[in-house]
């Protein structure tokens, strides 16, 4: 997987077993097949944007970028939804908006 905003900010924070994201990280636009045209791209450690223009936003699931759902990384677990947002375009394509219902339960 590249680096992506999602795997930058959950580097670093041990102990901490769940990170949630949302706004426009699924995509706002898509195609068949091919997946998100754009996403948003890599957050610094201070949580800004370091690039809109990185190559990785650009097809981001044909470089391996994990984009959308329930995923590991390392010991937490990473919960990126479609949100309900938009960056840029004030439109959404094939990429529904989505708020998601997250139940914890302890251990």
């Amino acid at each position: 997987m590249t680096t992506s905003a999602i795997t930058t900010a959950t580097r670093g924070h041990a102990g901490v077993s769940l990170f949630l994201f949302g706004h426009a990280h699924g995509g706002q636009i898509r195609l068949p097949f091919v997946g998100a045209l754009w996403a948003p791209g890599e957050i610094g450690s201070d949580g800004h944007v370091v690039s809109r223009t990185s190559p990785s936003t650009v097809f981001p699931e044909l470089r391996g970028r994990t984009i959308s759902g329930l995923d590991r990384v390392g010991a937490a677990y990473r919960h990126i939804s479609n949100g309900i947002g938009t960056q840029a375009v004030r439109l959404r394509f094939l990429a529904p908006a989505e708020i998601s219902v997250i139940t914890l339960v302890p251990k």
